[in-house]
């Protein structure tokens, strides 16, 4: 045995080549199976080797190019790039399951001293090209033959799509022009000698076999049919059990012939997805999850969007059923509260997008679009649940709701347990009003949870009081159910005499806050946010001699 290290480095090269040069293939048959579009220039050779000068002409060795084609190359920092700057001209990286590899693969030697390089030459009208490599080992030449390629250039290897004139692809099915397509080394499709209009055969061999019809095409209408006879009814007309069966991500996809849009494409990663107008819809991953308008979905269904159930609502791994949403009683959206324009003292006007109520159970219940007036003169629903109107009490505003979807506004002097009026089962607090010692409201302005009212002075002294421990109810300016006020701390001091004005949740100074004038005769003013930690009270210091008030501005619930 002589063993020839040359040719074995040689043979291993070249089987490195020809894989490299399949997947490559592969990569742009993926790519044009998911629409891509540009494949470069038709009169362009695209070769391997790195070259700044875009005509390649720092390779000397290169045989002389055939007008109209020119050589092109691109630079060694962009050369092995997959996004359509490196030496063929696709973005792999626009591939729908992504770019099959990281960077262009090159001739393992990839030099013009023996060719060693690898081409790309495209035809972009017919979305075709042709891809070699020189093969040097004695073993592997002979795939180079245009007997085994199909090519046309006995002395490269070729891959792709254009290795033979484009004008025979319109033969595959019009067997009485010609007779024959090589599809590969072994396969061919044949029409018979002495064929019956339209039919088909498929040998392994040059053994003619008669293909009775099994496989048929209808010129007329141009139609294929596959065991339905000579008059297929679509397009593509089969019957029988078929299998299609893919080694790339994308096994099936169906598109509508105008459209630009895939309307059904089948995969291994997102196993299903149905697309319309141009964007996927749904999807049904290789997990089984299924997405609506999303194409990962992480859960066994998984919603980007408004979900909506008319009847029946949704049911729980429980058992349980749930008809209305689920939320937190009292959470509105676009709350609006204010004094009704032409009946101020005794009317209020209510609007939200949407309120959450609830029963007594603890059901909750949503209505949309609540636009009501209130009135004080008046009697259950949009009036007063029960009695007559009292001075200086405070007036709370709920929503109420029956089953059946009829909504209401209620004044009560209630702020937990309101009387309902009869059929009402569902209510959620919203806010509240004054109504003053002359039986008027006060006036109001609410959005959402924040209120705010005309300012109301609710301490003006001189009294020196040391801090925190002056106690002020406010209990005729903001509601029980306030959780923080809001306003203004103004101090005055003399000549000589500094001026503080201290304010405090409790009469440890929590939340303690303060407005200092100096010696100068100035007033300051100090604007406030103070959470409430006992009801309708507040705490206060005053240092100084001259002048110090507290003024409330509005609360928040």
């Amino acid at each position: 045995m002589v063993l020839k290290p040359a040719e074995l480095l040689n043979s291993s090269k070249d089987v490195k080549r020809m894989s490299e040069l399949g997947t490559i293939n592969k990569a742009i048959a993926l790519y044009l199976f998911d629409e891509g579009s540009s494949f470069g220039s038709s009169s362009k050779i695209y070769i391997s080797l790195p070259d700044n000068n875009s005509n390649c002409s720092s390779y000397p060795n290169l045989p002389t190019s055939t007008p109209p084609y020119t050589y092109n190359c691109q630079p060694e920092s962009t050369y092995k790039n997959t996004n359509s700057t490196g030496w063929i001209p696709i973005n792999f990286n626009s591939i729908s399951q992504g770019s099959p590899f990281s960077f262009l693969p090159t001739d393992p030697s990839n030099d013009d001293d023996n060719g060693t390089y690898f081409t790309y030459t495209p035809d972009p009208t017919n979305k075709s090209w042709e891809l070699t490599a020189k093969l040097l080992s004695e073993s592997k030449k002979d795939f180079s033959l245009n007997s085994k390629d199909g090519g046309d250039d006995d002395n490269r290897y070729k891959l792709g799509s254009n290795l033979i004139a484009s004008s025979y692809l319109p033969y595959l099915f019009n067997p009485l022009e010609a007779n024959i397509l090589t599809l590969g080394f072994n396969e061919k499709v044949y029409a018979q000698s002495a064929p019956t209009n339209g039919q088909i055969s498929i040998f392994s061999d040059a053994t003619h076999a008669y293909g009775a019809n099994n496989l048929f095409w209808d010129n007329t209408n141009n139609r294929l049919s596959i065991n339905t006879g000579t008059s297929p009814s679509y397009a593509l007309d089969v019957s029988g059990t078929s299998n299609i069966y893919s080694t790339s991500d994308t096994i099936l996809r169906l598109s509508r012939q105008s459209a630009t849009s895939t309307l059904f494409k089948l995969g291994t990663d997102s196993a299903l997805v149905i697309n319309s107008n141009g964007a996927d819809r749904l999807t049904i991953s290789f997990n089984g999850n299924v997405g609506i308008g999303t194409n990962t979905p992480a859960q066994k269904l998984s919603v980007a969007g408004t979900i909506e159930s008319t009847t029946g609502g949704i049911k729980f791994p429980d058992g349980s059923s749930q008809v209305n949403v689920i939320g937190l009683r009292d959470s509105s959206r676009n709350l609006i509260i204010l004094n009704n324009t032409t009946n101020p003292n005794y009317q209020m006007d209510i609007s939200a997008d949407e309120v959450i109520l609830q029963d007594t159970s603890g059901n909750p219940f949503r209505i949309a679009s609540l636009s009501a007036t209130a009135s004080i003169t008046a009697s259950g629903a949009n009036g007063l649940d029960t009695g007559s109107e009292a001075a200086s009490t405070w007036y709370h505003i709920w929503a109420i709701a029956k089953s059946d979807g009829t909504k209401a506004t209620l004044l009560s002097a209630s702020a937990t347990s309101p009387t309902m009026p009869s059929g009402y089962t569902f209510k959620a607090y919203l806010g509240a009003v004054y109504n003053n010692s002359s039986s008027n409201f006060i006036s109001i302005r609410q959005k959402d949870k924040n209120v705010v009212i005309i300012p109301v002075q609710v301490l003006s002294t001189n009294v020196v009081t040391s801090p925190w421990t002056g106690v002020l109810s406010i209990s005729t300016v903001i509601p029980p159910t306030a959780k923080a006020i809001s306003g203004d701390l103004d101090c005055n001091a003399s000549s000589g005499i500094d001026e503080i004005v201290y304010i405090a949740a409790t009469s440890s100074g929590h939340g303690s806050m303060y407005c200092r004038s100096y010696q100068s005769g100035s007033l300051n003013n100090t604007p406030y946010r103070l959470a409430l930690v006992e009801i309708q009270t507040i705490y206060y210091g005053i240092g100084g001699t001259w002048w110090g008030e507290i003024q409330i501005a509005g609360w928040e619930y």
